[in-house]
């Protein structure tokens, strides 16, 4: 079902290669091959969390940001480098779901959580 996802679902070791960057003006992630993506922060329309069935132990958890036509914008999986910056900057937005958040971190199975949507 989550094919696409695979990879996001990377052993620990490449988790440390991802990492996560907010300036003023974008938000955007790089992966551990260095390949970039971004979107700008006026551009972004949902932030979702992705699980599979590995948690809560295994690497499942997965963020994912969207543009307003529901294109994947950019992508990390859980511990790439600055992602607690990047969930602060979510907190700041109209609209965050904390409680999505936290069902989402203890997720045993495969699920899709809205965390923030553009009102």
């Amino acid at each position: 079902m989550l094919n696409w996802i695979k990879k996001y679902l990377l052993p620990k070791p490449y988790i440390n290669g991802w990492t996560v960057t907010l300036t003023d003006d974008t938000i955007g992630s790089s992966d551990f091959e260095g390949t970039s993506q971004s979107i700008s922060k006026d551009d972004l329309h949902k932030v979702v969390i992705v699980t599979d069935s590995s948690g809560p132990w295994g690497e499942d958890l997965i963020w994912l940001g969207y543009d307003i036509k529901g294109e994947l914008a950019f992508g990390f999986p859980l511990g790439a480098k600055n992602e607690q910056d990047f969930i602060r900057y979510l907190t700041t937005l109209p609209g965050y779901d904390d409680k999505a958040l936290v069902n989402a971190m203890s997720s045993t199975s495969e699920a899709y959580f809205i965390i923030w949507q553009r009102p």
